[in-house]
């Protein structure tokens, strides 16, 4: 099994948050359509006969390309590297994008699965963010895609926001809740360097939450989906029972995928390669039967490290007997002191961050590190 990612980077404006590779220069989407079938066609070999079981359209904004331009990519990619064996085929929406013809057009091209950049439900801070919907367009999109018989939908929320309470969050986990979507993927929001908000943060103008309202947000998050029904089976990541994102969670179990378009990642279990981040250069290259990317070799010490860092994330932790026997020799030894002092737990077979300290991962993870 195998992961492929697509990253579309158009965006009609861009959040003050984002750092992800994003451009407005959405009258290149042609000619980036072209450009994507034809990566497809240059690395058709990179999973050397795997199949491929999920498809995640991600960006930027993959709303902003019209059916046509879905349709071409998708068959594209079936032609050169094979989707017969999909079980996921995820497409990241703008609600404001999300019109029933549009939804319709995009279970046609085999989409099954619909992930929705919501963020809170509190139109200053939507105003704030940069972001072009209001609540009201975010409700209507998810009853648009519910209407429209996609019965897999995913709804990203933020917290720590300037000026955001418990109550205001609270606020926005009852109104997710309350729509009947089968995932919330939630973050606690992050000043990127480089990005509008970071710069607002450095001159002093925007009221950054502290570590224990972040905290205390986190607590109030999970305990509320989970009373919700939601099984929290990754640090952000909530989901009904059966609809755990199965592109996502191959990314935590070390499973390969291939990344196309500017600025893309793809990971083959011995390295990572990552395509450029450039509109022009990306296009250029492959149009001259060319792709621009850097490589990273992962040594031992990388494999072991990402594997921590990955696995622990999850809610299932690491399976300790699935190690081979140095593997889980060390990661015994290096964890005893963090299990006495309840910073992991072991459970059956498994090494786990407790969910109460879940927020602090970093810090338990980094200290495993080699």
């Amino acid at each position: 099994m195998a992961g492929l990612y697509v990253h579309i980077p158009f965006c009609a404006s861009r959040c003050i948050y984002c750092d992800f590779y994003s451009t407005l220069r959405e009258s290149e989407s042609e000619r980036y359509v072209r450009a994507l079938c034809s990566e497809s066609r240059l690395r058709k070999n990179y999973f050397d006969g795997e199949s491929v079981t999920t498809l995640y359209f991600g960006g930027g904004t993959p709303s902003r390309l019209s059916i046509s331009q879905i349709a071409a990519i998708t068959d594209s990619l079936s032609d050169t590297l094979g989707l017969e064996g999909l079980v996921e085929f995820t497409i990241e929406c703008n609600p404001d994008d999300i019109t029933s013809e549009y939804v319709t057009g995009l279970k046609a091209c085999g989409v099954n699965r619909i992930s929705m950049g919501v963020q809170t439900f509190d139109d200053a801070l939507l105003e704030f963010l940069g972001r072009r919907h209001d609540a009201f367009e975010a409700i209507s999109a998810v009853e648009i895609c519910h209407k429209a018989g996609i019965d897999n939908i995913s709804i990203d929320l933020m917290y720590g926001l300037p000026g955001q309470t418990l109550l205001m969050q609270k606020y926005d986990l009852e109104a997710a809740v309350s729509l009947d979507v089968q995932h919330i993927s939630s973050y606690c929001l992050s000043y990127e360097k480089g990005t509008p908000i970071e710069k607002l943060r450095r001159q002093g103008r925007v009221a950054v939450a502290d570590d224990d309202t972040c905290a205390q947000m986190y607590t109030q998050m999970y305990c509320h989906l989970e009373d919700a029904g939601f099984e929290h089976y990754e640090i952000s990541n909530f989901a009904i029972p059966r609809y755990r994102s199965h592109h996502n969670s191959s990314y935590w179990s070390g499973t390969k995928y291939l990344g196309l378009g500017a600025g893309a990642h793809s990971y083959n279990g011995r390295s990572r390669q990552w395509n450029i981040q450039n509109l022009d250069l990306y296009m250029d290259g492959v149009e001259k039967g060319k792709t621009s990317y850097k490589i990273e070799h992962l040594t031992e010490r990388d494999r072991y490290n990402e594997m921590l860092m990955l696995r622990l994330r999850t809610s299932e932790g690491i399976d300790l007997s699935a190690l081979p026997a140095a593997e889980r020799d060390r990661i015994i030894s290096d964890s005893h002191r963090l299990v006495d002092s309840r910073g992991l737990v072991l459970e059956n077979g498994r090494l786990k961050i407790p969910q109460e300290k879940m927020f602090v991962s970093n810090n338990i993870i980094s200290a495993l590190f080699i």
